[in-house]
């Protein structure tokens, strides 16, 4: 896809960051250090404004439109039964592939047509993420456990949301997902590290696929947020997205500070839902390695965790970066906080 911007393209001025939008303004460097030293980076357990009231400012990041996909394979009897057996685990899996961080300055499409091949069980695809009716497409399902499509990208990315139906969970070989490019190289990720962390492959250049995971399980809150990751300093940022539920259904927004404080490199954020209620806090901490961890605050204390990826843009307003993380709540096992 190409129409679809991966960046915030900012532009960047003496006190602020402005846009090439009219009326779009995002937090300066002054402002971002001063509330790093603020409890919870300054951010309260209030309701918001749809947006936070920052319509045009998530309107300017150009976050990537998505479409929920029929898939005949959801009635399959095989693959009802086998999400009926008393011990089957489902994940649902977000899965993109592309420039991240995007490049608006590249001029190679590339190819990533393809497929995704559980090793086992079965793959319902949700949604689209930046899917083009001119050069991307999930084509006919014929496999209950690989999933076909073509998909060209330039400058930006797309991706799939899955539903991934693993029958047969104790079973001693590892549940894997392989991503097959059509006459070209294969990648695998172990389900079992998206248990606990997005996964990122370096492909060639700035192209790389990144993957989240969450159990999708009734009786647990969990699913994943996407966005822009923006510096706005060297060692000051903001960052925002949407906020989806485990089948990638848009359900809030989330917006969030950065930066290093005596020594200490501290993140903070405030996710809500679409109509502005207050959903939780972040505070955490991320890492020079491309990776950030949080804990998810509720009004009544510790509700779960949050654990992402990042890609800082380059410097000026021509290429910025963007973030995929998973969020769970603690009654999911996989996530509970050290000592519960």
């Amino acid at each position: 896809m190409n129409k679809l911007s991966l960046a915030l393209l900012l532009a960047a001025s003496a006190t602020a960051c402005v846009s090439d939008s009219k009326d779009v303004t995002e937090p300066d460097a002054e402002t971002i250090t001063s509330d790093l030293d603020k409890a919870n980076g300054g951010y309260a357990t209030t309701d918001e404004s749809s947006q936070f009231g920052e319509e045009a400012l998530f309107s300017d990041a150009a976050l990537e439109a998505t479409g929920a996909q029929a898939d005949a394979t959801a009635a399959d009897p095989t693959v009802r039964d086998m999400q009926n057996r008393p011990d089957v685990a489902m994940r649902g899996v977000v899965m993109m592939w592309g420039q991240l961080p995007a490049d608006p300055n590249q001029t190679t499409a590339k190819d990533w047509s393809g497929t995704i091949t559980a090793s086992r069980g079965a793959i319902i695809v949700a949604r689209k993420i930046a899917f083009e009716d001119r050069t991307d497409a999930v084509l006919p399902r014929e496999t209950r456990n690989v999933v076909a499509f073509s998909s060209k990208t330039t400058t930006h990315s797309d991706g799939l949301v899955l539903r991934l139906i693993d029958p047969t969970p104790a079973a001693p070989e590892p549940l894997t997902l392989t991503y097959q490019i059509t006459g070209g190289a294969s990648y695998s990720i172990g389900v079992a590290a998206l248990a606990t962390a997005p996964q990122v492959i370096d492909v060639d250049g700035d192209n790389k696929i990144i993957a989240a995971s969450v159990r999708h399980r009734d009786n647990c809150d969990a699913g994943a947020m996407r966005g822009r990751w923006r510096h706005v300093a060297p060692n000051a940022g903001h960052f925002l997205g949407v906020v989806v539920d485990k089948d990638g259904g848009e359900i809030g927004h989330v917006r969030g500070i950065f930066g290093e404080r005596n020594g200490e490199r501290r993140l903070f954020g405030k996710f809500i839902n679409s109509d502005g209620a207050f959903k939780g806090l972040m505070v955490g901490t991320y890492g020079a390695d491309g990776r950030f961890a949080a804990r998810w605050l509720h009004r009544s204390g510790d509700a779960g965790r949050i654990s992402g990826v990042y890609r800082a843009g380059n410097a000026g307003a021509e290429r910025h970066g963007g973030f995929l993380a998973r969020w769970a709540e603690t009654t999911c096992s996989e996530d509970r906080l050290p000592g519960t």
